[in-house]
């Protein structure tokens, strides 16, 4: 990682994001949840020790759901279809488990604001979910496309980013946007 890239501002105490794996000159700020918006954490069931949560695409397509399995129970169980109504949903979700087992972060272009898709280029956003699929927080304000200057070759784009032909845009190397665990 670069020395002088600013650090992102991460206010939510048990979400380990690597908004840092950016790379590049902008600050991400996660957002504090509101209180007034968020149930009472006693309210929330934790996911048993002994089961994980995992992403399910059950069309074989790239449109996932948030599951849990349990290993002493053997229970798989549907957490959330992220708005699959069975024709569209959310593509290619990532998701990590809270330490207290009562929220799933995610990143996925989920629930997208206008903000979200002004440059044509859509960038996913980070969410939580209560392990029960009752309730979710938006965590990230609209992070800012680096993608948005055209090319056809690496020499229009400025330095260290390259030419993704694919979409006649200029981004940064080794961008990436997603999440890891705590253990």
């Amino acid at each position: 990682m670069e020395r002088n890239m600013p650090r992102p501002h991460l206010r939510p105490k048990w979400l380990i994001i690597p908004c840092a794996a950016l790379l590049l000159t902008f600050t991400v700020t996660c957002s504090d949840p509101d209180e007034g918006d968020e149930p009472n954490p006693s309210s929330i069931t934790p996911l048993a020790k002994t089961a994980f949560v995992y992403i399910k695409y059950p069309r074989g397509s790239n449109v996932g759901h948030i599951h849990s399995y349990d290993l002493a129970t053997k229970k798989d169980t549907l957490i959330t279809k992220l708005d699959d109504n069975g024709t569209t949903g959310t593509a290619s979700p990532q998701g990590t488990l809270s330490p207290d087992r009562r929220w799933i972060a995610f990143r996925a272009f989920f629930r997208p604001e206008a903000k979200d898709t002004s440059s044509g280029l859509a960038m996913p956003s980070i969410w939580k979910v209560s392990v029960d699929g009752k309730h979710f927080k938006r965590l990230t304000t609209p992070l800012p496309n680096p993608n948005t200057i055209t090319c056809t070759h690496d020499s229009q784009c400025p330095k260290p980013m390259k030419c993704l032909l694919y979409l006649k845009r200029c981004a940064p190397k080794h961008f990436t946007i997603g999440l890891s665990s705590p253990t």
